[in-house]
């Protein structure tokens, strides 16, 4: 009896044409993870806003007895040892001796007088001492920019203290260097002799010309730093003075963020013990865990279907340009392969691959569409999961889920199972469970 085969051409073919599928599939798969981010993006927007809608419930304002209830609502003992209102009272009275100071400095109280922009003292010493410098850099800039002059000025050339010998090719070329240079300064007497400097003698005059200006840059530095100290005066004071108008907002935003830190650390049952009497914190409470559950799960989805399968996709196409290469060599083109050899690895997935995101695209959009966050109960035995998909979507390759399930199983017998979300297991549901 024959075997049915497949000629490497037909192999190379579908091999190529499969490659394709799955390269769009792949495509499909990143556009899922977009989608999925851009939708936690926005989760951690909401939540950003409902935990400072939590803080205003908490905190409203700063008064003593807004203060005083913080600890016995959210167990926060900051505001015990120091308040937000001590806070301010503090914080404004160092404002306030600040800018006293400030204003009986002697360069504050002269400031006009010594950096108005076109009369103050210091204004005009500096234009003076600026022009000065300009015109003594020119005599600077002259004698450095000869070429090998700065050069020959730290060997010493023309002086006791030059050390080169004069075997050496250096000495013949500081020589030649240092006559070019002398011959650059030459200049006439009244009866038109030339008059030609040593080299000696004008790093003499470079030196003095250097030190002036050297002395006029510290004259310039001295009057910057004075003028500097009399803008960081004036900046001061402002600034103090706008801190003073906003102080309490400051500080009240200050002990908002402070009480969040502690509030998104501490134990949220207990939270809800302490605000049971405050209905619009308990709900406050739930809608903040309910949206960080949400992202939570929507993470844990896109990891359990996208991204394995994503990188199940890529080893798959790998896998493939393998053999289409394979069959593609001279040596291989007239292979034939058994049918059910080809077939196994010629098998398109995306029909499952279909299946697999339909789960996925019902249990996400369950997830990230749930809003009644009053219905979980901080004090029931149940979890956020089981709340959202009442109890017909399978979550069990969640951790947080697949261990409640294992220890609580009197809590999950009798739930209802959507066999379009299943993944081969049973996972819970809540149909049949109030909590209005």
């Amino acid at each position: 009896m024959s075997t049915e085969t497949l000629s490497a051409a037909q192999i190379t073919g579908r091999a190529t044409e499969l490659i394709n599928t799955l390269r769009s599939a792949y495509q499909e798969s990143q556009q899922l993870k977009r989608e999925n981010a851009s939708k936690i993006t926005e989760l951690g927007r909401l939540l950003k806003n409902k935990l400072t809608e939590l803080a205003t419930i908490y905190l409203p304002n700063i008064a003593p007895a807004t203060t005083e209830a913080i600890l016995p609502l959210t167990g926060f003992r900051a505001f015990s040892l120091k308040s937000p209102n001590e806070e301010l009272h503090a914080r404004r009275d160092t404002l306030s001796r600040r800018i006293a100071e400030i204003e009986k400095d002697p360069l504050y109280v002269n400031r006009q007088q010594l950096i108005d922009p076109i009369v103050g003292e210091h204004t005009l010493a500096k234009e003076k001492v600026g022009s000065q410098k300009e015109l003594i850099d020119q005599s600077v800039s002259r004698f450095e920019s000869l070429e090998g002059f700065l050069d020959l000025l730290e060997r010493n050339y023309d002086t006791p203290d030059y050390n080169v010998s004069k075997l050496s090719l250096q000495y013949y070329r500081d020589w030649k260097r240092g006559d070019e240079i002398e011959d650059s300064f030459i200049s006439h007497g009244k009866e038109g002799e030339k008059i030609r400097p040593s080299f000696s003698d004008l790093a003499y005059q470079y030196r003095q010309v250097k030190q002036a200006a050297d002395n006029y840059q510290s004259d310039i530095d001295r009057l910057d730093r004075e003028i500097g100290k009399i803008n960081g005066l004036v900046a001061e004071r402002e600034e103090a003075l706008r801190s003073l108008t906003t102080l309490a907002d400051d500080v009240l935003a200050e002990a908002r963020a402070r009480l969040l830190d502690h509030v998104q650390h501490a134990d949220r049952a207990d939270l809800a013990e302490r605000a049971k009497d405050r209905p619009e914190i308990l709900a406050t409470l739930k809608h903040i865990e309910g949206l960080e559950k949400k992202t939570e799960y929507l993470e844990a989805l896109t990891r359990q279907y996208v991204d394995s399968d994503a990188e199940a996709l890529l080893d798959r196409i790998a896998s493939l340009e393998k053999k289409a290469i394979k069959y593609s060599r001279p040596k291989n083109r007239s292979a034939r392969v058994p049918a059910s050899d080809a077939e196994r690895w010629l098998k398109d997935p995306t029909p499952k691959l279909r299946q697999r995101w339909g789960r996925y695209h019902t249990s996400h959009t369950t997830i990230y569409s749930f809003n009644r966050y009053d219905n979980y109960d901080f004090f029931s035995n149940y979890l956020w999961w089981d709340v959202m998909t009442d109890g017909r979507l399978d979550g069990n390759f969640i951790p947080e889920v697949s261990d409640y399930r294992a220890t609580n199983p009197e809590a999950t017998s009798h739930y209802q199972f959507s066999e379009a979300t299943q993944g081969g297991g049973v996972a819970p549901a809540l149909s049949e469970m109030d909590f209005s």
